[in-house]
């Protein structure tokens, strides 16, 4: 049951955990040393006779448990230790459970404590009689005192919710996928604010984690971002962002300036934009240059804040959201420049998104230049290669001749690549490209080249003899960028399809990783599929799981450019 659990010494080591039952002092028995399920569950891995003597102590004594905390915990605490009873013992405490959990008229939270107990006592037991009894349940308060759920620390409660949101999330991480969504459909409009908040959080883990729950879902998120509650807003109008659904209920949230914690640096209205942004809705542009002309973020920075529960509602940074939005360049690019020229801070984000517009950031060109050895020099190198202009050409051709040392960089070597990959970029000259990678490279680190490599292709043959010992590196990671940089140079796709396939296997064990995302893309390009490599890729569309390596939005990412890499292959085959 539990790896941690100490080994059973016989009968008296359950006696005093029976003996709390009887201690009227009922602090006493919900002491953290004290508390039922917590001996219970150590005692859980102890020994059989320890499980059969525990559960019969329990059931017996349970009748003149009058606190109802303690009364849930032995429920609970019997489920998990039924597992290690003998078969003496075992059926007739499975009826004794279904009984309580199917009473017609009994305490809800009875049935609930007995349905999960049934789901820890047998694994086939799936609780889904615990929704009804979630949902009819009066109050939720009760089960603060009860280990499993707990009480939620006052920090967390306005990011999380309270006790009735933790405990659908514990209830729900018991269910199977289609239970899980019904609980989810089942609580949508419950009165109990807290237990919806518990609902969108079940729910945004489990269409992050599946794909067939985000059609039955959907109306239930789009009813969600109009929810009194903050928080229950904040998740829906996320969830729908990440989906890329629902933009008239995002565009509809743009001016919610509600946040669930003054200590949050975004608002619904943030994540409404960066949802729109993600869908090219045009609605979000006026947001994005509010926060550009006020220099404020639109979320936390980066990709997003950590995820407690599985599921973070952090929006991206603002050039997750103007990234996608080229095609409105012309509306965005003068707060954007504007915000170059006045404020050096994050202008290297700034400069990342309009080297993503390419020559749709020409007119940026004279903001750009003043940040060229700066703090943000490779940055704008980037840029400015981006803009396609001739000027940029020579520009980038004055900074090849200067003396490297004048480099204001942490690491010249790379910037001088940057710069030469740049001019490359821009005249299709190779010459000082492949100059500026030999300087770098070390086969040792031929993960952090191998794309310069595969794109100057047959230009980059004279790293071949450095790259092929590299095919037989133990690192996996090395072996599928030295196949695949070979494979571009010398066009020869045999031993690259295999070390790349060899990347991509382990997925139909649901082993996920960036490495096989990146070595299947690549694998597209090697020619058509071979027939040992369709079962698995029609497993990978098959499956309703969501092919990720992460958690939240980008989960939903993963899972679709996986996909389209898997159903490119058989396409073509």
């Amino acid at each position: 049951m539990r790896e941690t659990a100490r080994q059973g010494d016989g009968p008296a080591f359950a006696q005093p955990v029976l003996s709390l039952l009887e201690d009227g002092d009922v602090e006493e028995r919900r002491a953290p040393g004290n508390a039922i399920s917590a001996q219970a569950a150590e005692i859980a891995g102890g020994g059989v006779h320890d499980a059969d003597r525990l559960v019969a102590g329990l059931r017996a004594r349970r009748p003149g448990v009058h606190d109802r905390a303690a009364r849930l915990g032995v429920l609970l605490a019997a489920g998990e230790l039924a597992r290690g009873c003998s078969a003496a013992v075992l059926p007739e405490t499975l009826i004794w459970l279904r009984g309580l959990r199917d009473a017609r008229g009994g305490d809800p939270h009875v049935r609930l404590a007995a349905a999960m107990a049934l789901a820890f006592a047998v694994e086939t037991e799936r609780p889904g009689a615990a929704i009804g009894a979630l949902a009819e349940a009066p109050d939720t308060e009760v089960w603060r005192e009860v280990p499993w759920v707990g009480v939620m620390p006052a920090e967390l409660t306005g990011l999380l919710g309270g006790t009735g949101a933790a405990l659908v999330r514990w209830a729900g991480d018991a269910l199977g996928v289609a239970a899980r969504t019904e609980l989810c459909l089942t609580l949508a409009g419950h009165p109990d604010g807290d237990r919806r908040t518990g609902a969108v959080q079940v729910a945004a883990k489990l269409v992050t984690r599946w794909r067939s729950p985000a059609a039955p879902l959907l109306p239930a998120l789009t009813e969600w971002t109009g929810d009194p509650v903050v928080a229950v807003r904040e998740y829906a109008t996320h969830v729908l962002a990440a989906l890329r659904a629902g933009a008239d209920a995002l565009a509809g949230r743009l001016g919610d300036r509600a946040a669930r914690s003054p200590d949050l640096r975004y608002q619904v209205a943030d994540i409404a934009a960066w949802g729109l942004a993600r869908q090219g809705d045009p609605r979000c542009v006026p947001h994005l240059v509010e926060r550009l002309d006020t220099g404020r973020e639109l979320g936390q920075g980066g990709d997003g804040g950590a995820a407690p529960y599985g599921y973070s509602p952090v929006p991206p940074g603002i050039a997750a959201a103007l990234v996608p939005m080229r095609a409105h360049a012309a509306a965005l690019l003068p707060p954007l420049r504007a915000r170059l020229r006045d404020h050096q801070d994050g202008a290297a984000t700034l400069l990342r998104v309009l080297a993503r517009w390419e020559d749709d950031a020409a007119p940026a060109l004279p903001e750009i230049m003043p940040l060229l050895e700066t703090g943000a020099h490779d940055a704008a190198v980037s840029a400015l290669a981006a803009t396609g202009s001739a000027e940029a050409a020579a520009v980038l051709e004055g900074l090849l001749d200067r003396p490297p040392g004048r480099l204001p960089t942490w690491n010249p070597g790379l910037s001088r690549l940057g710069e030469a990959r740049a001019h490359w970029r821009l005249t299709g000259d190779p010459g000082r490209f492949a100059a500026a990678l030999d300087a770098v490279f070390r086969p040792e680190h031929v993960q952090a080249h191998w794309r310069d490599l595969a794109a100057l292709g047959p230009d980059a043959a004279a790293f071949t003899g450095r790259l092929r010992p590299l095919l037989a590196h133990r690192d996996l990671l090395k072996r599928v960028a030295a196949a695949y940089a070979l494979f571009k140079i010398t066009g020869d796709a045999g031993q690259a399809r295999d070390i790349l396939w060899e990347a991509v296997h382990p997925i139909a064990a649901r082993s996920h990783s960036e490495v096989a995302w990146t070595a299947l893309r690549h694998l597209t390009e090697t020619g058509p599929a071979q027939p040992r490599m369709r079962p698995i890729l029609e497993e990978i569309l098959a499956s309703d799981r969501r092919h990720r390596a992460h958690d939240g939005f980008r989960a939903v990412d993963e899972d679709a450019a996986l996909r389209a890499d898997a159903a490119a292959l058989l396409a073509d085959d």
